[in-house]
C-alpha cells in the first residue's frame, strides 16, 4: 500500500515542524543583561587588602553576610567573583544581613545564576566576596563559608 499526500500537505507539516524546532531552540537563549541596570566594572587598579572577620555564607537566592568585628562599615559595596556588584546598607559591627542575588549587577546588567529546584541553568558558584568601603581605598576580603554536605 502507498501513501499519498500532496505537496501542499507536506510542506505544511515540513513549516510547522520546523518552527517548533526553531521555538524549542532558542526559548533558552533569552538574553539576561539589561542595559538599564549595569553598573561599573570591577576596579582591577586597587588590590585587595586584608581579609577580616566577616563570613559570607553563598545560599540559593541570597549571600549571607555576617559582621564578626567590631568595626562598623557605611556606604560600601558588595564585589562577588570580581564581576557583580551592589550597595550594602549600613553595616554595623556584629550584625548580620542577607544579599539578594537578584540585586547583583555587572557592567552588562546581568545578574548571577541563582540555585534552587526549577533553574535553568547550573548556579554560579560564589568563589570571591569583597567590600568596597570607600573610591581609593584597597578591596576588603571576606571569608566564604561554604553550608555543610549532606553525606549518604
Amino acid at each position: 500500500m502507498r501513501f499519498r499526500t500532496n505537496t501542499r500537505e507536506f510542506m505544511g507539516i515540513m513549516v510547522t515542524a520546523t518552527t517548533a524546532a526553531s521555538a524549542l531552540l532558542f526559548c533558552g537563549c533569552a538574553p539576561r543583561a539589561d542595559y538599564a541596570l549595569a553598573t561599573r566594572a570591577y576596579p582591577v587598579e586597587r588590590a585587595t587588602g586584608a581579609t577580616m572577620q566577616i563570613q559570607a555564607q553563598p545560599l540559593a537566592y541570597t549571600i549571607r553576610i555576617e559582621n564578626l568585628t567590631t568595626s562598623s562599615f557605611k556606604g560600601a559595596s558588595i564585589w562577588v567573583n570580581q564581576r557583580f556588584t551592589a550597595l550594602l546598607p549600613d553595616i554595623a559591627a556584629g550584625a548580620s544581613f542577607e544579599v539578594p542575588l537578584i540585586s547583583l549587577r555587572d557592567q552588562f546588567g546581568e545578574t548571577p545564576y541563582p540555585g534552587g529546584a526549577f533553574r535553568l541553568h547550573a548556579p554560579t558558584p560564589i568563589v570571591l566576596v569583597e567590600i568596597e568601603t570607600s573610591p581609593n581605598d584597597p578591596l576588603v576580603g571576606l571569608v566564604i563559608v561554604t553550608p555543610p554536605t549532606e553525606e549518604k
